[in-house]
């Protein structure tokens, strides 16, 4: 949803399927249960036969530029196997404040690659815009572990030409249980715990597991990737910048 006036909110939403595409209706903030305008679309919509989005566009991520210019990021697949590399991501361009829009030329901006959690698909971006530049998190699938999904995340000068992070993923999902999530963090040079959070609830609510039990201290800073077993015990490995640890009771 996007605040276009203190009296507007614009909702854009995907549908599946060749022909569809991204479409968009207006909520009053005051009363968003109910619609004001729309639904108006597609707006953005498959391409043509062949192409990487010639069967679906879906989860519409929006970015103001400027009060004209809108960058709409968006999941786009090709025909084929589910996660058979058939997804990427793209976005297109509004110069005119979303009344049209013309996809990038370089598309797509991402696509799966050979590194086994992002192996089988990509998409299904969120994205910021500061000073800073460009920052994206996006899911991966990985179609060799029953296609666990985890978040990657990449930055950029132009929001256009980006580049991962080296250690991706930067967010792991237990493959045996999806509420048990992983994250690593760079903090903190005591070694004393605040590396590796777990959450048991889908990411409600985490805990520091990098603290020794025995009162030893905790992980050595910088974490830089993550490896959960698909069977009992659920062991955890994790690699930081104090070489490779494990856990053998994660969940």
């Amino acid at each position: 949803p996007v605040l276009i006036d203190a009296g507007t909110v614009r909702v854009f939403f995907g549908k599946r399927g060749p022909g569809k595409g991204i479409y968009s209706f207006d909520v009053d903030p005051a009363a968003p249960e109910r619609i004001k305008a729309g639904p108006v679309g597609p707006i953005i919509t498959t391409g043509s036969a062949g192409s990487y989005d010639d069967d679906w566009v879906l989860c519409p991520e929006p970015v103001w530029i400027s009060p004209t210019h809108v960058r709409m990021y968006y999941a786009a697949k090709k025909k084929g196997g589910f996660f058979a590399k058939t997804w990427s991501l793209a976005c297109a361009d509004s110069l005119d404040g979303g009344a049209t829009w013309t996809k990038h030329a370089g598309n797509p901006l991402q696509t799966a690659t050979g590194d086994g959690w992002e192996s089988g698909a990509v998409g299904f971006t969120s994205v910021e815009r500061d000073d800073r530049g460009w920052r994206m998190w996006y899911l991966g699938t990985d179609r060799n572990r029953n296609a666990v999904k985890q978040i990657g995340y990449a930055t950029s000068s132009d929001g256009l030409e980006g580049d991962r992070h080296p250690h991706n993923p930067v967010i792991a999902v237990d493959p045996a249980n999806a509420n048990i999530v992983y994250y690593g963090t760079s903090a903190n040079s005591s070694n004393n715990g605040g590396t590796v959070w777990r959450s048991l609830d889908g990411g409600t609510t985490w805990d520091d597991v990098s603290i020794s039990q025995s009162g030893g201290g905790g992980l050595h800073a910088a974490t830089h990737r993550f490896a959960v077993s698909r069977v009992p015990p659920y062991t955890v490995f994790t690699g930081n910048d104090g070489g490779i640890w494990r856990s053998d009771n994660a969940s």
